[in-house]
């Protein structure tokens, strides 16, 4: 039935979804936050994830939108806690995750447009597993920057 069917996909994304620890912008010598930092890890109960297939969104209204997967950034995923630098097995597991939101002078790295964050602006972001399940934050950038930021 259609809501036995709607159960199972919640209780999957539930069972396979990730948290952000921390989140921290960087200036790179430029004006906007053009680097955000995250340390991610797996929710309570949550079933190993892998972390390079999970998608990142960002949203700037300011500048538009983008989406990539953590495999195809520039910079790789590394292990702050744990063994290994893509999976998350335990909740006690921490992957640092480094976006490069533009080069500081306006062009684009691991997006397909530079959306840097303006001071006193804000990004949407969404990670979404690869069960689909999603895990939302709002950046924040204080006007002056405060480098590192966080967000």
């Amino acid at each position: 039935s259609q809501a036995e069917s709607t159960g199972e996909e919640s209780t999957d994304q539930v069972s396979i979804n990730v948290d952000i620890v921390s989140a921290q912008g960087s200036d790179n010598g430029g004006d906007d936050v053009d680097e955000v930092s995250l340390v991610l890890k797996k929710s309570a109960g949550s079933d190993p994830i892998n972390v390079s297939d999970i998608e990142i969104t960002l949203l700037n209204p300011d500048v538009g939108s983008d989406t990539i997967k953590v495999a195809d950034l520039s910079t790789g995923p590394s292990a702050i806690v744990g063994e290994d630098d893509t999976i998350l097995l335990k909740t006690s597991d921490r992957i640092e995750v480094v976006m490069q939101l533009g080069d500081g002078s306006g062009a684009a790295v691991d997006f397909s447009d530079d959306l840097s964050i303006a001071p006193g602006s804000s990004a949407e972001l969404t990670l979404t597993t690869g069960s689909g399940a999603q895990t939302f934050k709002t950046l924040t950038v204080s006007s002056p920057i405060q480098a590192p930021e966080d967000l």
